[in-house]
């Protein structure tokens, strides 16, 4: 199977604009979809009445750039604020991730992860490594899915890496 999509992401773009080369790539009509159907097996119904109020006020609940990446990928792909929030935050509570962090015998470390969510028929069509680029450099990289902000698994060349993972106890 051929790997995710390998993507650039500029830094000095507007949070606004950002994603567009990325979005470009994908069928917009397959991408609402796949978003209404996350939302929908996702996040309690509940939760998309009470997202409105917060969609209308997200410059207030979201620092930027974040609130302003959300902004331009839902106008772009003609899906609402409100759909947007919820899909950053499905992704945020539907999270079964394990990482690994082992060094060998030379010092060498090697960081691991897995992705342990439900929907692979959509995630492994919309997940994304992508380099985000600052003044033509590479400022970090990582793994993400299309319409998140955020990288699950990332790093910084010769920095760090980091992932997100979920654990219920212990």
């Amino acid at each position: 199977a051929a790997g995710p999509l390998r993507c650039n992401v500029s830094l000095d773009s507007p949070a606004e604009q950002r994603w567009l080369p990325v979005l470009q790539r994908f069928q917009p009509a397959f991408v609402r979809a796949a978003v209404r159907r996350i939302i929908d097996e996702s996040v309690p119904k509940w939760v998309h009445q009470v997202i409105q109020p917060v969609a209308a006020e997200l410059q207030r609940f979201m620092p930027q750039p974040f609130a302003g990446e959300i902004a331009g990928m839902c106008k772009a792909l003609g899906i609402s604020l409100g759909d947007g929030i919820l899909l950053n935050f499905a992704y945020e509570s539907t999270a079964f991730c394990t990482s690994i962090v082992a060094q060998d015998d030379k010092g060498n470390i090697y960081h691991g992860r897995n992705l342990d969510y439900d929907f692979v028929d959509i995630l492994s069509k919309i997940t994304l490594d992508v380099q985000f680029i600052k003044s033509g450099q590479v400022a970090y990289q990582g793994t993400t899915f299309l319409g998140y902000v955020g990288l699950w698994t990332g790093q910084s060349p010769h920095k760090f890496t980091i992932s997100g993972d979920e654990r219920g106890k212990g």
